[in-house]
């Protein structure tokens, strides 16, 4: 149905009918049939331009399946595996009277209605079905219906996506691999194949702008843009002013050794692996010490040097706890959200924020030794109701001396995606003094520059595994030059993400596979889950489901029946995505009463803790579980309630006792009961800022 002039138009099985859109009055009725048996995404296009009426469907025999029928519509859900390309053809009249002006052959689009798009009085079709179809090449006189430009094919990109192409009077924006713009002066096309649109929706060109909306797609999931984006046209990055600020404790940090007690949790995930390993006996009483409560959300904690500190993400603010009793040590406003807990190391504390800066403090009180801005120069945009920086850095930053021959460095990424703004800043820094001993860009944008990593690649928490280091599937060395592929862990869709998309799960290994039927297959065949654990021996410890399939990529699934915690063999050359004849092999599964959001491996049990649903579901609020589970079959040796449950990860263990971060905002230490109530908000915290905003 469109509307234009006073008149409204709609297209019915037999005939396009107008109608009078002030009285409802029929004004002409042409005859224009149709399929009447069609799969549910199959429809036709109406457009109304320049007093003419264009109409675009399946032809009248072109029915899905054999018994069409005879009034009305019969829709389909799944086409049973056959073959659903058919032919289509475009019918053209006039609004005033309804007279036919000219016929063209098409073909119908991929899982989506095909696109009229009229522009300067030129109707552009595609063939883009398959990607050996030539795509855009000829545009018709919206009047005669005759060939007036044509331009060079497009091939070499797949399948179309399953969404409307959308245009601007310049250019024609193809959703084949993700994003084509195709030059309607030449037909010179620029690929964007990180950026796709939502299911049937696609993107929208509009304000000087490309919104892409939240889409489902498998493909490329270390690639592909997340969320809702807006995009401009390429801006250079440049330089801002000298990034190292020094603070007031610069000049007093003393020589400091990075590595920690073998009792302490310093650092996302226990260690610079991220293995989730502690290497403690489990806890053998269990109960609520002590809690404190702050605003959420909060990030997983981290303890070590008798403290525990973890940041309220939305209002930047880093705190620090007495591991003994929860009392607050002292509280740092940073310049920007804190997405991550940070790093305690050498009796300093380093993090990250979403402004695109890191920050290094003195962590007995919280002074500023020095702000690093990872971010080329200062620029903000508009993120989650907030500014953020366009290349924001992740709180939980790499801090490492083997590497590097015994100098303690921190390791940090700043940028959103290797394909915009410039790409990816990789950073290696001096721990002490912050001075930068090696730095890279990892961008697939034009220009050249020293050391440049040309790799399709999406930030995340760094780690260091198998002597390099890495974000994602991408590993480099000290000196942040390019390595081969090892297995190591890693998350395709991130470290963070709470949302547990079903067609994404960590995994242990060297690559991921991508597309509707490719995403499922290293899930088959190495190490994956929702959470992974690993101490370095012969077997790895998570929670998730034990086979993926490509059905499952539309059917979320109920995790309380298809997801177990499970131990598995750890083979130290995990299986590619190609190769058609390996299995995971699987020692134990264990069935949880709730879903598991944090798991802890210690020297004889997993830890784990959870609630009623996933971290990211509106119906996560209730009360939380904590398992001791038997690392041999992963039965319950002791239980206890939690107030509520953990965030995402949101666990530490340390000879002091189990911290976790909930999701109402509260730091629970589990252990020996403290007859002191410190549950109330904490106000009586040492308050701590870094310096002055640098110049714009």
């Amino acid at each position: 149905m469109a509307v234009d002039d006073g008149r409204v138009c709609l297209q019915t099985v037999s005939h396009v009918v107008c109608l009078d859109a002030s009285s409802g009055k029929e004004l002409w009725r042409s005859r224009r049939p149709v399929a009447t048996s069609r799969l549910s995404w199959s429809a036709p296009s109406l457009v109304l331009h320049g007093g003419v009426v264009l109409t675009i469907d399946r032809l009248a025999k072109d029915n899905a399946d054999n018994s069409p029928p005879e009034r009305g519509s019969k829709w389909l859900i799944s086409s049973g595996g056959r073959e659903v390309r058919q032919d289509a053809e475009m019918v053209t009249f006039w609004i005033a009277d309804g007279k036919e002006l000219w016929r063209a052959p098409y073909m119908e689009n991929y899982n989506v209605p095909q696109d009229v798009l009229v522009i300067n009085g030129v109707v552009w079709v595609g063939n883009v079905r398959r990607g050996i179809d030539t795509g855009f090449t000829q545009g018709r006189d919206l009047r005669t219906g005759k060939v007036v430009a044509t331009i060079p094919p497009q091939k070499g990109w797949g399948h179309h996506r399953c969404y409307r192409n959308k245009a601007t009077v310049r250019w024609i924006l193809m959703g084949r691999g993700g994003t084509q713009f195709i030059d309607l002066g030449g037909g010179a096309t620029r690929n964007s194949s990180w950026v796709r649109g939502g299911c049937q929706y696609g993107i929208m060109p509009a304000n000087g702008l490309v919104y892409a909306p939240p889409h489902s797609c498998a493909c490329n999931p270390e690639v592909l843009l997340t969320g809702f984006s807006a995009l401009s046209r390429r801006s250079s990055a440049g330089k801002g002013p000298e990034p190292l600020e020094k603070g007031p404790a610069y000049d007093k940090i003393p020589n400091i050794e990075s590595r920690s007690s073998k009792a302490e949790w310093p650092t996302y995930r226990r260690d610079v692996r991220r293995s989730g390993y502690q290497d403690l006996p489990a806890p053998g009483k269990l109960g609520v010490a002590w809690t404190r409560k702050l605003s959420p959300p909060i990030t997983a904690p981290v303890a070590a040097g008798g403290m525990v500190v973890v940041a309220e993400r939305e209002c930047h603010a880093l705190h620090a706890l007495s591991a003994a009793d929860g009392k607050p040590a002292w509280t740092f406003i940073a310049d920007g959200r804190i997405d991550s807990p940070p790093t305690l190391s050498g009796g300093l504390c380093l993090f990250g924020t979403r402004n695109g800066f890191v920050y290094c403090l003195r962590a007995s009180d919280g002074v500023l030794a020095w702000r690093f801005r990872a971010a080329p120069r200062d620029r903000r945009l508009f993120a989650y109701e907030q500014l953020e920086s366009v290349w924001p850095a992740h709180g939980s930053v790499l801090v490492d001396d083997e590497l590097s021959g015994g100098v303690a460095t921190a390791y940090f990424a700043a940028g959103r995606s290797s394909f915009i703004d410039g790409g990816i800043r990789l950073y290696a820094l001096e721990l002490k003094t912050g001075k930068v001993l090696h730095e890279t860009d990892v961008a697939m944008t034009r220009g050249q520059g020293a050391g440049r990593i040309r790799q399709g690649v999406l930030p995340d928490i760094l780690s260091a595994q198998k002597g390099a280091v890495w974000m994602r599937g991408l590993g480099v060395d000290k000196n942040l030059a390019p390595v081969g592929d090892q297995p190591h862990l890693f998350a395709p869709g991130g470290f963070l993400d709470d949302t547990w998309w079903h067609r994404t799960y960590w995994v242990y290994g060297t690559e991921i596979g991508g597309g509707y039927t490719h995403w499922p297959l290293v899930g088959n065949r190495s190490p994956a889950g929702r959470l992974l654990a690993f101490d370095g021996g012969k077997l790895i410890y998570g929670y998730g489901r034990m086979a993926y399939r490509a059905g499952d990529g539309h059917v979320r699934p109920d995790m309380t029946k298809h997801y177990k915690l499970f131990a598995e063999a750890l083979d130290p050359a995990p299986a590619a995505a190609r190769q058609q004849d390996r299995k995971r092999r699987i020692k134990w599964t264990a069935q949880l009463p709730f879903v598991a959001r944090s798991i802890v491996l210690t020297r004889d049990a997993l830890l784990v803790a959870g609630g009623k649903s996933p971290a990211g579901s509106a119906e996560s609020h209730g009360p939380g579980t904590f398992w001791v589970a038997s690392r041999e079959d992963g039965s319950r040796k002791a239980a206890c309630a939690l107030p509520a449950p953990p965030v995402l990860d949101g666990m530490a263990l340390t000879d002091a006792g189990v911290f976790l971060s909930t999701i109402d905002g509260a730091v629970v230490c589990l252990g020996p009961k403290n007859d002191g109530d410190y549950s109330a908000v904490c106000n009586d915290r040492r308050v701590t800022t870094g310096l002055a905003p640098v110049e714009r």
